[in-house]
């Protein structure tokens, strides 16, 4: 059974993804972090959360910087161009919710 915050957050939903991918689909064969994952910070690439960065940094040092079945390319949040490509998605975004807003509105008033 789902619970309300798996439907209803990002994070909630990706914990319960994470559950089906990686464990029994009801809980996770782990606790997971609660902290959230910033990408950069004061100009320098994050693993993770500021907690465990350094341990993921340097099981992908060990490992060739080779991103685990499951595991987001964190590359996509590296690369500057797609960064740039998502900010202006973001903008679209914003701009058709505002405009879709508009629309609520005049047919609320009958115009």
């Amino acid at each position: 059974m789902d619970s309300s915050a798996a439907k209803m957050t990002l994070q909630g939903m990706a914990i319960q993804q994470a559950a089906i991918d990686f464990g029994n689909g009801q809980t996770l064969p782990f606790t997971p972090c609660k902290r959230g994952y910033i990408p950069m910070v004061n100009g320098q690439r994050m693993y993770a959360c500021s907690f465990h960065d350094k341990a993921r940094a340097k099981r992908l040092a060990k490992e060739n910087e080779v991103f685990r079945d499951g595991e987001v390319d964190l590359n996509v949040f590296w690369n500057p161009k797609e960064q740039v490509d998502s900010e202006h998605m973001e903008d679209k975004v914003e701009k058709e919710e505002e405009e879709g807003k508009e629309e609520d509105l005049k047919d609320c008033k009958g115009t």
